[in-house]
């Protein structure tokens, strides 16, 4: 947390040191950097910059944007205990069958639904050793995720496959991201 003189009345960031934006109490990085810091007063004065280098930043951190209201989740990699249990936590939903059941594991590349009242950040970190998985696609409809670019469970499926937008719709899509998760049909 950056703080400010008391006269400052804009407090802004910057993570270049020409384009600022305001700051509202943290910035979110997701790999090592600078982040630079002004005030500017009621009479336009600006201040020195203070900046914040940033070098502890691990590659393999997870950083998880939960959106107010319901997400849908995968994660490529078997997450270290403690983040697991943060995530339990929130009572995540998987399906299984023809219903919907509350998790109590979190399995790599299978889609959960998290639901929060308000927005918030998670960073997650993988479990020491971990290597990203394939989901089992079982016989009808599945919902999974991409550790990568290139899944192997893509020749299995029936085209196009789904993704939930940030409106709340499933969308048809032929494209995959890692980390999204997908409403699929096994061929």
């Amino acid at each position: 947390t950056a703080v400010f003189s008391e006269d400052s009345a804009v407090c802004e960031f910057s993570l270049d040191g020409e384009s600022w934006q305001a700051y509202a109490g943290g910035v979110v990085l997701e790999e090592n950097g600078t982040v630079f810091f002004r005030g500017i007063d009621a009479a336009g004065n600006v201040s020195a910059l203070a900046r914040y280098d940033v070098s502890n930043i691990d590659k393999n951190l997870i950083l998880l944007k939960l959106e107010k209201g319901w997400n849908l989740v995968s994660f490529p990699f078997d997450l270290c205990r403690e983040d697991l249990e943060k995530l339990l936590d929130l009572h995540p939903f998987a399906i299984e069958g023809d219903s919907y059941i509350q998790a109590t594991a979190l399995e790599t590349n299978r889609g959960y639904w998290f639901f929060v009242p308000e927005a918030a950040f998670y960073a997650l970190n993988p479990e020491a050793g971990g290597v990203p998985g394939e989901p089992s696609i079982d016989s009808g409809w599945n919902l999974v995720g991409a550790s990568d670019d290139d899944p192997m469970w893509q020749e299995d499926i029936v085209l196009p496959f789904y993704r939930w937008d940030a409106h709340g719709n499933w969308v048809p899509t032929d494209m995959h991201e890692a980390c999204r998760v997908y409403w699929v049909k096994r061929k």
